[in-house]
């Protein structure tokens, strides 16, 4: 009995040591075509040998970058990287000090090797994230469409209203009422902008992300518009909104489920469609269609 016990406790030590070769944080640098990318991993346990882990990409200041699961067996490390959609496979080397892999992201498979480090080098600030003191409210708002709960943010312009408003419309995959990717924000910078000139801005969780509810996975083109709408109708509700001046402005995908929406709704009175290359653009052009009189 005793024998089987040490056994027990042997194989335990073993579980637990597992785990502890991959803690710390490491550097390695993802070359696509001829763009480099620094890539900082930081990789904790629990006292149950559980792993956690963020990326940073240093080089477009992004820092935390959440990744949804990590595992390590058999010196195999894996991670499944949240937003924007990517995973990473590694074999860790018989020192301990390297981690030879393939970063996936889409159809696209490319090398990437990570050395371990005392320390990650922080990110650079972003200089048009939006900084205090801001001259409008935020607002934690939320309302329902068929049962899915919608949660975002409601910026309100001070003074005196009613105000113009606009439904921010997020693109393909799961985003957060920001848009978030790569620790960009530019759904919250674009509110911002927006407000500073008296135009209220209405910004929410996909499905599924965030206080949102349901999965905008499984969700159709009507579902989306629908959720809009139902943002439409929320602002229609509130009495600093000029419900005459309600529209939508639609990224990516949101730009298709935008118009969908204005031609279900004539509470719909504009719609912005902003286009990848456009949003790269330090002054871009955008389209903007009006609904006729």
């Amino acid at each position: 009995m005793w024998k089987r016990l040490l056994l027990f406790a042997v194989l335990g030590a073993a579980v637990r040591a597992q785990p502890a070769k991959i803690v710390g944080n490491w550097l390695g640098t993802l070359e696509a075509g001829p763009q480099k990318l620094r890539m900082g991993l930081h990789i904790t346990a629990n006292d149950k040998g559980e792993l956690t882990s963020s990326l940073d990409s240093l080089d477009q200041n992004a820092l935390g970058i959440p990744i949804k699961q990590t595992t390590f067996t058999n010196n195999k490390l894996h991670l499944d990287i949240l937003a924007p959609p990517a995973q990473y496979d590694g074999t860790l080397n018989s020192d301990g000090n390297e981690i030879a892999g393939t970063f996936a992201q889409g159809g696209a498979r490319l090398p990437l090797q990570f050395k371990r480090v005392d320390k990650i080098p922080g990110r650079a600030s972003r200089p048009q994230d939006p900084k205090p003191p801001y001259p409008y409210d935020s607002e934690d708002v939320s309302y329902e469409n068929n049962g899915i709960h919608l949660a975002g943010t409601l910026t309100l312009p001070r003074g005196q209203g009613p105000f113009p408003a606009a439904v921010m419309i997020t693109g393909s995959g799961p985003q957060d009422r920001d848009e978030t990717i790569l620790g960009h924000k530019p759904f919250w910078i674009i509110a911002d902008y927006l407000a500073r000139r008296g135009i209220a801005v209405l910004r929410v969780d996909d499905r599924g992300v965030g206080k949102s509810s349901g999965d905008s996975t499984q969700a159709a083109f009507d579902d989306l518009s629908g959720d809009v709408l139902a943002g439409v109708e929320y602002l229609k509700g509130r009495k600093e909104i000029d419900v005459k001046h309600i529209g939508v402005i639609g990224h990516s995908e949101g730009g298709m489920v935008g118009p969908l929406a204005a031609t279900r709704s004539s509470d719909v009175a504009f719609v912005v469609m902003l286009a990848e290359q456009e949003c790269r653009l330090s002054k871009p052009s955008i389209p903007i269609y009006r609904k006729p009189n």
